[in-house]
């Protein structure tokens, strides 16, 4: 699902306006980051939102097989809790 089929289904429920929806999105992203804590991990109700460390490493190009190092980078996750997961 791409946001704006996500933005559409939720205006669709709630009545409120498509720009409204892109915005509470846009802070939820924002408020999650800031919110992170000195472990990197975040949670809200159903979602554990965790930052993890990607290894440095040498990949290769698979168009021209170059190879490319890469270094140590931080990576976000989210994992899905308990309570969404007894949903289906």
């Amino acid at each position: 699902m791409k946001k704006q089929d996500f933005v559409s289904a939720i205006a669709e429920k709630t009545g409120y306006t498509k720009k409204d929806i892109r915005a509470v999105i846009d802070a939820m992203g924002t408020v999650v980051a800031e919110n992170i804590d000195e472990d990197g991990i975040t949670v809200i109700d159903g979602l554990k939102v965790y930052r993890t460390t990607l290894p440095a490493g040498t990949f290769r190009n698979p168009s021209t097989g170059e190879s490319i190092e890469k270094p140590e980078r931080y990576a976000t996750k989210v994992k899905v809790l308990s309570a969404l997961k007894n949903i289906y």
